[in-house]
């Protein structure tokens, strides 16, 4: 119930002029949560009032109560009489921007009703305790708080404590998936990003990275002009003047084709004025969540650092059965690999992850499998190899897939892809490309 609704017994917007008559036809105290001006106060001290009731617990102030008066039997003053117009304010509308531009941050919550008499406005304002405190009246810089009966100063530890109460968006993250269960049928991912709080978040960004994927489709949101790169997808959305209030949402969804038995989905979002919020999952290729992370109450991100490091050991698991090879690295040495690649190479242009996790696996690999001859060049051997450029491309070879190069391709898009040419001759008679190593390590063996 209103504070309007207990002291007047309805709604703040039905209260009239009789009901305003009818309850000053009695002496009326002033309370800690509320305050009577007269006609005859100025704009200074009606800000200062309602600043002191946004930092403390709320309240009720009607301006164009009647004189205060001294009470017989206490010392506190009381209004008892005649209503007065305060006319320091054109209408409401007016008192409204005031309010916007005289206080910062500007408040919300505030409800005022403008009761008309023959002698002009009274003013009912009833001012809920402020979710973003501490307000200040921009013309003097102070800061006021509800000390009893009046409006004071609020001293420094006071206003600390205020700001540490202020709240912020709180944004949250929704994912499912789905499958059909049916022959190569996709798997739908379904996102939305919501704020549960009252205050507006803006600044809204999202980062969005789905990794050990085949190929993608029926793309909706910030997935509308995704890439896929290798088998990973990374949506990077930002809009400075993008705001999500609470009731709405921010809905992307995407169909994926897994390259692996299962697959890697992270999300983050922020706001101004909020940390990262972030949740993470490894997904079967059947749409079931097989773990997941969330950062809501957390203080660091060790076990979404843990659920990467474990999709990205069981991906190069994926290159080891497919080559029927054993672990030779142990997986600690990739920011060595890293380098080296880049440093190395003249491609000026990051390798694909899955490539790394090749490397990661075996330092090069030289052998037959299911009848094909395979040469992947070990770290060292990459790093010898020179770049070649085309027309609309550049690429570098990794190694020999039946005697034929096979080299990683980046176009001027900058989409990457790896090329094997196939040739009989000394001329090109077949060429294959994917956007995986997997996949083409995978239709050359099986």
């Amino acid at each position: 119930m209103s504070l309007a609704e207990k002291i007047f017994g309805k709604p703040l917007y039905s209260i009239s002029e009789a009901d305003l008559i009818s309850y000053f036809s009695v002496e009326q105290e002033e309370n800690s949560v509320v305050e009577y001006k007269s006609g005859k106060v100025e704009l200074q001290k009606v800000l200062k009032e309602i600043v002191a009731f946004l930092n403390t617990e709320g309240g009720l102030l009607i301006i164009g109560a009647p004189e205060e008066s001294q009470a017989d039997k206490t010392k506190h003053k009381v209004c008892v009489g005649n209503l007065t117009a305060w006319n320091s304010v054109k209408d409401q509308d007016s008192f409204i921007r005031i309010l916007a531009t005289q206080i910062s941050p500007s408040p919300i919550g505030i409800k005022i009703q403008t009761v008309s008499t023959k002698i002009g406005f009274v003013y009912i304002v009833e001012i809920a305790q402020s979710f973003t405190p501490p307000h200040q009246v921009n013309g003097t810089g102070t800061y006021y708080i509800r000390l009893e009966r009046e409006a004071k100063p609020a001293p420094h530890g006071v206003i600390e404590a205020l700001f540490l109460r202020r709240q912020l968006p709180n944004l949250k993250i929704e994912a499912s998936s789905y499958n059909s269960k049916t022959p190569d049928s996709p798997v739908e991912l379904n996102f939305s990003i919501s704020n549960e709080s009252i205050i507006t978040a803006e600044s809204v960004g999202i980062i969005c990275l789905l990794v050990g994927v085949k190929k993608v489709s029926n793309a909706t949101g910030i997935f509308e002009n995704a890439n896929l790169l290798s088998d990973s997808v990374r949506v990077d959305y930002f809009e400075k003047d993008r705001i999500l209030v609470k009731g709405l949402q921010i809905p992307f969804s995407i169909d994926l084709f897994p390259l692996y038995p299962e697959f890697y989905v992270s999300i983050a979002c922020y706001c101004f004025h909020t940390q990262i919020q972030s949740r993470a999952f490894i997904v079967g290729s059947s749409g079931d969540v097989l773990k997941q992370f969330d950062s809501t109450g957390l203080s660091d991100n060790t076990q979404l650092d843990s659920l990467q490091e474990e999709f990205r050991k069981n991906r190069s698991g994926h290159f080891a059965n497919l080559l029927n090879v054993e672990v030779t690295n142990d997986g600690n040495d990739r920011e060595r690999i890293i380098a080296l690649l880049n440093l190395k190479s003249e491609l000026n242009f990051a390798f694909p992850d899955d490539l790394f996790s090749f490397y990661e696996i075996i330092d090069g690999y030289d052998n037959t499998v299911n009848g094909v001859a395979i040469k992947l060049f070990s770290i060292q051997e990459l790093s010898e190899q020179t770049s070649f450029e085309h027309n609309d491309f550049k690429g570098f070879r990794i190694g020999l897939l039946r005697d034929s190069p096979l080299s990683v391709i980046l176009y001027d898009n900058k989409e990457i892809r790896y090329s094997l040419m196939v040739w009989r001759s000394n001329l090109p008679t077949h060429h294959v490309e994917t956007r995986t190593l997997f996949e083409m390590l995978s239709i050359q063996l099986s």
